[in-house]
């Protein structure tokens, strides 16, 4: 399997490439597989695998590209395209609002034999939005 390339969430018009990296690749402006939360965070999970494939990106700042992910609906379908032509496809189940201090489990959930999505942004004050879904 190769690695991520696109993110598209066709229920809002999502169409995104996916760079990895951390906070800095997210103040550019880029839908990032995200790796490098603080001590204690687990390694990053590509898409498919056992665990949650995390990516997270800027609402309103640095041209905003995760600006509709507000509007994705519970049951609407994520499909991360791969550098290899395959597409792994996500079912959104869940969504929670959380600080900054909720630590990892708010991102990676509690059942780490999961095979996951989380999709992360920021919410005025302070408060990010977390949208959970499950392999298809």
């Amino acid at each position: 399997m190769g690695t991520p390339e696109r993110v598209r969430v066709p229920s809002v018009g999502i169409d995104l490439p996916i760079s990895r990296g951390g906070q800095a690749t997210i103040d550019q402006g880029r839908a990032t597989w995200f790796d490098d939360g603080p001590g204690g965070w687990p390694d990053p999970t590509p898409p498919g695998v056992v665990g949650t494939f995390w990516l997270a990106g800027h609402r309103t700042s640095a041209g905003g590209p995760f600006a509709r992910v507000v509007d994705i609906a519970m049951g609407a379908t994520v499909r991360i395209s791969m550098t290899d032509g395959s597409v792994v496809s996500y079912r959104i189940t869940t969504s929670s609002t959380v600080t900054p201090d909720n630590g990892w489990t708010a991102v990676y959930g509690t059942d780490p034999t999961q095979i996951a999505i989380a999709i992360q942004t920021s919410l005025p004050g302070n408060l990010r939005l977390i949208l959970r879904g499950e392999i298809i």
